[in-house]
């Protein structure tokens, strides 16, 4: 299973570097040039399909604990149920035997 959570450090933290890394090289030039004015808004795009893509998995994680627990239930049910046909079967042996 990939490590999500090591995976969003990691992009965040190389998306922060960039960031200081463009701002450095602004104040060295005194103003931004074109190219950096678009990687800024480049890097805020990413950010948003960043967050974007965070609350989406958030969704699915809570849409497959969901699924995960009704599984459970049905599997229980599925079992007390054939609980019970043992039973009523072993009583119809049962009484065919008399």
């Amino acid at each position: 299973m990939v490590d999500e959570d090591g995976s969003k450090a990691r992009l965040e933290a190389a998306v922060k570097r960039l960031e200081l890394a463009l701002g450095r090289a602004a104040e060295r030039s005194g103003t931004e040039t074109e190219d950096v004015k678009r990687l800024h808004r480049e890097i805020n795009g990413l950010g948003s399909e960043l967050s974007n893509a965070q609350a989406e998995n958030d969704r699915l994680s809570e849409d497959l604990a969901q699924t995960k627990a009704k599984n459970v239930t049905l599997q229980n049910a599925m079992d007390n149920i054939s609980t019970r046909l043992d039973g009523a079967i072993d009583a119809v042996q049962a009484l065919l035997e008399e």
